[in-house]
């Protein structure tokens, strides 16, 4: 079990660590930011009655949002890729792995498999290798 807690928290780290890498936080920041500005303003042309202002908000908020999904592509595929030739091996090595849970969760029971283990584990671990990394 220890072998494969170990195999998650690097597969978390290498993921996290590839969004560091090929992401700009301040430029995403900046996206986000404007992305809520015009969400605010295209709300305010449409309390006030005015459509075509508030649809012209929404087109800018629109580009910005499909420059936000540039900007995390590639480290996604990265993480797709490190997903993908990481699960057979993992499947391969533990695959007989039975991990009891000292309580049961709901829909779960208190039984996991490798994989309910590597959910388990995979999403705090992102989470807090993000938040040291200062990925957003």
């Amino acid at each position: 079990m220890l072998g494969l807690t170990l195999a998650i928290l690097a597969i978390a780290f290498a993921i996290s660590l590839a969004y560091r890498l090929l992401v700009n936080p301040e430029e995403v920041r900046a996206v986000r930011e404007k992305i809520q500005h015009y969400r605010k303003e295209a709300d305010r042309a449409r309390k006030a009655g005015d459509e075509k202002k508030a649809e012209r908000f929404l087109n800018e908020m629109l580009k910005e949002s499909q420059k936000q999904f540039r900007l995390s592509f590639k480290p996604m595929m990265i993480s797709a890729l490190i997903f993908f030739l990481a699960i057979p091996w993992i499947s391969s090595s533990w695959k007989e792995l039975v991990i009891y849970l000292p309580l049961p969760l709901p829909f779960v029971g208190n039984q996991l498999n490798w994989f309910g283990w590597y959910i388990l584990l995979i999403i705090p671990a992102m989470q807090i290798f993000r938040k040291l990394l200062g990925v957003e």
